[in-house]
């Protein structure tokens, strides 16, 4: 996979699929980086990329001009390879890679980030979870998930207000704000 704009353009990052893992396509991660910067200044940003698998999402942030990502996956051996991604593109000390379940994480965070992606499984994975993201995300801050057309999301925090909802394919892209 390739970051598709910003310094690392054109750039691959080091990854293997696992079984059972699906990766965010270029045409999928185009159209929301696209829909993202009516949204967002990506310029200094602090991103929170969570079920990171190869942590596209993060770097690609990170690219566009983000000052700092944490990437959150429960694989050791997705995690390994974000960190040496996470070397080839001299990000060691704007970056965190945590190997540690969503919930872990939730429950420990104490830091709010301008941007959040959440990619989880998209048949394997509680969606009602992610009523409590809220709790990520800075005043003004996007949150970003994506799932499959066929998941129904739970009602988000009243903090959290959707900008809009895009389709491509059988993959659902949903956008928020919080207030």
């Amino acid at each position: 996979m390739k970051i598709i704009e910003g310094k690392f353009s054109d750039k691959h990052i080091t990854y293997r699929a696992r079984e059972g893992q699906r990766v965010t396509g270029e045409k999928v991660r185009k159209a929301v980086f696209d829909m993202l910067k009516q949204y967002i200044d990506f310029n200094g940003a602090s991103i929170a990329d969570v079920f990171a698998g190869s942590g596209i999402y993060g770097f690609e942030a990170m690219s566009r001009g983000g000052a700092l990502c944490t990437f959150v996956d429960n694989s050791r051996e997705g995690i390994k390879y974000i960190k040496e991604t996470i070397e080839y593109f001299g990000l060691k000390n704007t970056t965190t890679p945590l190997c540690t379940t969503w919930d872990r994480f939730i429950s420990q965070n104490t830091t709010e980030f301008n941007i959040v992606f959440l990619d989880p499984p998209y048949f394997d994975f509680d969606f009602e979870k992610l009523s409590g993201v809220d709790a990520l995300v800075k005043s003004g801050g996007i949150v970003v998930i994506e799932s499959s057309k066929k998941i129904k999301l739970p009602v988000m925090a009243e903090s959290m207000i959707q900008l809009e909802t895009r389709t491509y394919g059988d993959v659902r892209v949903d956008f928020f704000r919080k207030k």
